[in-house]
């Protein structure tokens, strides 16, 4: 398990029952939230991939905190199966990591279609499986310091026009652009607000006390809207998403700060205020990343060296909309460039430093987790309805039994048609039905011709169905040999996903 803040809810990864996630460069400080468990974890080489999901940045914030990479797919790239308001592409899952690479592995096993998810739609996960080849040197690139209206801290301003002097020289333009904001603040509020009204109705009605601060704001927020304002959100949210993309008829990417506050004290829920001007709401300090959540074009959070405090900086690149492969691309590009200047390198945090236990990070806590549980046999919850699921859709729908890799698939170039899905050269393709047909795990799986060393991880958490033994001979997704595979890695997330 890794932390976070209550229902997600926050950009402070702490609670009552664990306490809270110090940063890996100072744990007095904010990991960022609501992924900051898994951001620390990622940082201080505890796991080699995560998943998350992203409203207002519960991916990109962390990781920018950390110093990892946070990517916010299109929203339909990644099914969400338990979202509430179906039709609502506000809230999305994600991959997070150490490196771009290791991102587009996870996020291939990710991808794709499910009929839980009106807006999850066909894709080819193996064209994910690794980042997409880009020239940065023909990139025109826009930037924006506060995407046209965003808080932005002057310290974090500064720091951002350093990094841009350093990363110049890399893209064939880069050029500052005046952002079309909008009422961007309000309209998040108001469809983040319905949502949260959607999803909390019974435990607020119920066991109202049982309830953190943050989900009470939002459900009473929701609770007091018109369906006046809820169709003004959406008509400018709309408008905010057309007038964005006006921007890529001349740039290939947008780039700017991942958050606009350098991490503070874990103590503090949150930025109040900025330059002695009170912010809004507990999550205004997060404008940069909710703007682009509401425009849903593609967002990475790249490590891009540190600002005056030392702590890491997190640099947004903003892809075209649904252009998931193309930013992951150019992000990777990135990565690899800014690998050669200090002042761009992706930091690391002092591991010995954090071998002493911070007991303060514990003072919050009231309702301690039981740690003396018994272990339970038989298969794990929901174990048996993902089987009866699986074989009832295997009666609607017959397909070969086969445990291994009964035939490859022909490779092909990338193309070069704009919007194309190419087929990567250097993955092997192989058609496999190890899981019940209509599982996210049937159909073309990538076989990497390389592999990521990482440390085993544990037993995998399955039921025990004779065809999902795949996954168990190597402790998870990794093999005998301890290496992680992509089409191991793929099996192992979306059967945890499903369990």
């Amino acid at each position: 398990k890794t932390n976070v803040p209550e229902f997600g809810a926050g950009s402070n990864s702490r609670n009552p029952v664990w306490g809270a996630t110090g940063n890996p460069f100072n744990p007095m400080l904010n990991a960022g939230g609501s992924s900051g468990g898994s951001a620390a974890a990622l940082a201080t080489d505890m796991l080699p991939v995560c998943t998350g999901s992203d409203t207002g940045g519960s991916l990109r914030n962390p990781a920018a905190f950390c110093g990892v990479v946070g990517f916010r797919p299109s929203p339909g790239m990644v099914a969400v199966e338990r979202r509430a308001m179906g039709w609502t592409p506000i809230s999305v899952l994600g991959p997070m990591g150490r490196s771009v690479a290791d991102v587009c592995l996870l996020f291939a096993t990710q991808v794709g279609q499910h009929d839980s998810d009106p807006l999850s739609f066909p894709l080819e996960p193996e064209a994910y499986a690794e980042p997409w080849p880009v020239d940065l040197g023909s990139l025109r690139v826009a930037y924006t310091e506060d995407f046209g209206g965003a808080p932005v801290d002057k310290s974090i301003r500064r720091t951002f026009r350093e990094k841009i002097k350093a990363m110049k020289p890399f893209f064939r333009s880069l050029d500052k652009v005046e952002v079309d904001y909008g009422g961007a603040d309000r309209c998040f509020d108001v469809i983040r607000a319905v949502s949260f009204l959607s999803r909390y109705h019974d435990a607020y009605n119920n066991n109202r006390e049982m309830l953190g601060p943050n989900i009470i704001a939002n459900y009473e927020l929701g609770a007091k809207l018109s369906l006046a304002d809820f169709a003004w959100a959406h008509g400018e949210q709309t408008r905010i998403f057309r007038a964005f993309q006006e921007i890529y008829k001349d740039y290939d990417l947008v780039i700017g700060p991942t958050v606009g506050f350098s991490p503070f004290p874990w103590k503090q829920l949150y930025i109040e205020e900025m330059d002695g001007k009170k912010l809004g709401t507990y999550y205004h300090w997060m404008a940069t990343k909710y703007f682009v959540t509401l425009t849903s074009n593609p967002a990475v959070s790249l490590p891009c060296g540190v600002d005056d405090k030392k702590m890491p900086f997190g640099l947004q690149v903003v892809g075209r909309f649904r252009g998931d492969g193309e930013v992951l691309g150019a992000a990777h590009a990135m990565e690899q460039a800014f690998k050669t200047n200090p002042v761009l390198a992706r930091p690391l945090p002092n591991i010995a430093k954090l071998r002493k236990p911070v007991p303060a990070l514990k003072s919050i806590v009231t309702h301690p987790p039981k740690l003396n549980a018994k272990v339970a046999r038989g298969p794990a919850p929901g174990a048996r309805e993902a089987r009866a699921l699986g074989r009832k859709r295997s009666r609607q729908r017959p397909r070969p039994r086969t445990r291994r890799a009964v035939s490859a698939l022909p490779l092909r170039e990338r193309p070069t048609t704009p919007g194309a899905v190419p087929r990567l050269p250097g993955v092997l393709l192989y058609r496999t039905s190890s899981f019940r047909p209509g599982d996210a795990t049937s159909g073309d799986v990538p076989r990497s011709r390389g592999s990521v060393p990482v440390a085993r991880q544990g037993s995998t958490p399955n039921g025990g169905s004779d065809e999902q033994a795949e996954v168990r001979d190597g402790g998870g997704p990794a093999g005998r040999d301890g290496r992680l595979y992509p089409d191991r890695l793929r099996q192992f997330v979306c059967l945890q996903q499903r369990l």
